[in-house]
């Protein structure tokens, strides 16, 4: 967990935003993050797009002639308003069900002057109130159109759950068992993903809804997703309402937006056409007043910069210089790099900047402020070193859940078989002789590369080279082999 946002009462801290988050496009590849990537939670309500997925796939649509409107109740988390109430009625009545058919429970409507209306009227919230009413009428669409039983369709072994989960375990690419469930608030089985996977899961969706075409989309649930996308993003007072900045937000961005909230401060989004990525944070609030450690190496010199010692800079020089095998030289790859970062730091700052529109939800959107100041980023990036530092904690997370992760250890050979070995699967690149293992290495430059070395010093080095070589993904291991041994994790050994 980050500080991710200070509140101050007069010029005292008052309280602070602890979080992560996780930047994540359609092939599954980290662009920035802040925290843990690797942090696994519970979906709670974001899961409700994929859940409304298996009633379109079945034919409901036109079983039912459903609406966007209707489309977009089956994935919100609505504020009780009477338009919802009133959807969530007519989704019920097209299946032949009533209120007293949902098991999601009543509770008083989210939205105040809803609630209030109730309490005046001296009446007492029904189902149809719950915020998942509408989600749980789309569950029992989908059992007809299924032809499945409707009874306890809320019980994790039914099969309209059990296919919910392998439709979420597609997007995310893992499978069914793969995925931890528990109960939510509601009744439904609640799924468990790392915040990585989950915005891997709606880049995904997101990139499904735009073709077959597109890099990471999933052709079998193309107009599915198409259809869920295009109602969330039409009708987005049906996904939340007057209580929720969802709403609002993604208005705002004229349906190249997709939102989301799930209980304990789960938020996941999806763009388009640009840039297909996710967005997840996990937003947790601390009363007790504390400074926030930069997590960058290196010393500060002012606001989202961070500066690396002159020893680093001392070995790049050095190595620019430096020729390989056939005349490859360090100092020509980097300028072709330097060239591409400046053009794609462009495009990026041009999409991104959007996130700085002033519409509600400070917290959300001081998040998205400092994603783009100070946090880890990796392949766009505000620190002179342009890579991203991880504990060896999150380092296991992310080589554990990603079968894209790249592992290069830059210690002497030596080194690299001796005692002490090395982690599994990683590739021996030393870095005295590092301008030798370049071209090898150079098919992965589009990959999140984990660089590690004896200590945190030699690894960051190597980091920032590998960086200014072109390298878009690059990921320094801190504290090195060193680090890793003591906090338990094995090592393997050379044969």
């Amino acid at each position: 967990m980050q500080i991710l946002a200070r509140v101050f009462r007069g010029d005292q801290l008052e309280s602070f935003h602890t979080g992560s988050i996780v930047v994540v496009d359609s092939l599954g590849r980290l662009l920035a993050y802040a925290g843990e990537p690797g942090l696994r939670t519970c979906l709670r309500s974001a899961a409700k797009p994929f859940q409304a997925i298996p009633l379109l796939e079945y034919g409901g649509i036109d079983e039912y002639d459903l609406s966007g409107e209707e489309l977009a109740l089956t994935c919100g988390s609505h504020g009780g308003e009477p338009m919802h109430v009133a959807a969530a009625a007519a989704l019920l009545r097209k299946g032949e069900f009533d209120e007293t058919d949902l098991l999601c429970g009543a509770h008083m409507p989210y939205d105040e002057k809803a609630a209030a209306e109730l309490r005046a009227a001296g009446e007492e919230p029904s189902p149809l109130h719950n915020n998942c009413s509408g989600k749980h009428a789309g569950m029992l669409l989908a059992t007809q159109v299924m032809d499945i039983p409707s009874a306890r369709y809320i019980d994790a072994d039914h099969p309209l759950q059990e296919t919910m989960r392998a439709t979420l375990g597609d997007f995310a690419d893992l499978e069914p068992e793969e995925i931890p469930i528990a109960v939510d608030g509601c009744g439904v089985p609640a799924f468990f993903l790392s915040l990585q996977r989950t915005a891997f899961a709606y880049a995904r969706l997101m990139a499904s809804s735009e073709g077959a075409g597109v890099a990471g989309s999933l052709e079998r649930y193309a107009g599915s997703a198409a259809r869920i996308v295009q109602s969330m993003t039409a009708f987005p007072q049906y996904v939340a309402g007057a209580w929720s900045m969802t709403t609002p937000l993604m208005q705002a961005f004229g349906g190249e937006l997709l939102a989301k909230e799930g209980a304990e401060g789960l938020y996941a989004m999806a763009m388009a056409p640009s840039l297909v990525a996710a967005l997840t944070g996990r937003l947790r609030v601390s009363r007790d007043s504390e400074n926030a450690r930069d997590p960058r190496r290196g010393r500060r010199d002012g606001p989202g910069t961070a500066t690396v010692s002159p020893t680093v800079d001392h070995q790049l020089g050095r190595h620019r210089r430096r020729r390989g095998p056939d005349g490859f030289r360090f100092g020509d790859v980097m300028k072709k790099a330097e060239s591409r970062k400046q053009k794609a730091e462009v495009r990026a700052t041009l999409t991104l900047n959007k996130f700085k529109l002033q519409i509600g939800g400070a917290l959300l959107l001081s998040a998205f402020c400092f994603l783009l100041s100070s946090c880890r980023t990796v392949g766009i990036s505000k620190t002179t070193g342009g890579f991203a530092e991880i504990a060896p904690t999150v380092a296991a997370e992310m080589i554990l859940d990603s079968q894209q992760v790249i592992v290069i250890d830059i210690r002497p050979s030596d080194s690299y078989r001796g005692p002490e070995g090395h982690i599994a699967g990683a590739i021996s690149a030393p870095f005295d002789t590092i301008e030798m293992h370049l071209p090898e290495l150079l098919p992965y430059q589009n990959q999140t590369v984990l660089v590690y070395g004896e200590t945190s010093t030699d690894g960051a080095v190597a980091a920032q080279l590998f960086t200014v070589s072109g390298f878009r993904n690059v990921v320094h291991i801190s504290g090195g082999i060193k680090e890793w041994i003591e906090r338990g994790y094995r090592t393997v050994h050379a044969q």
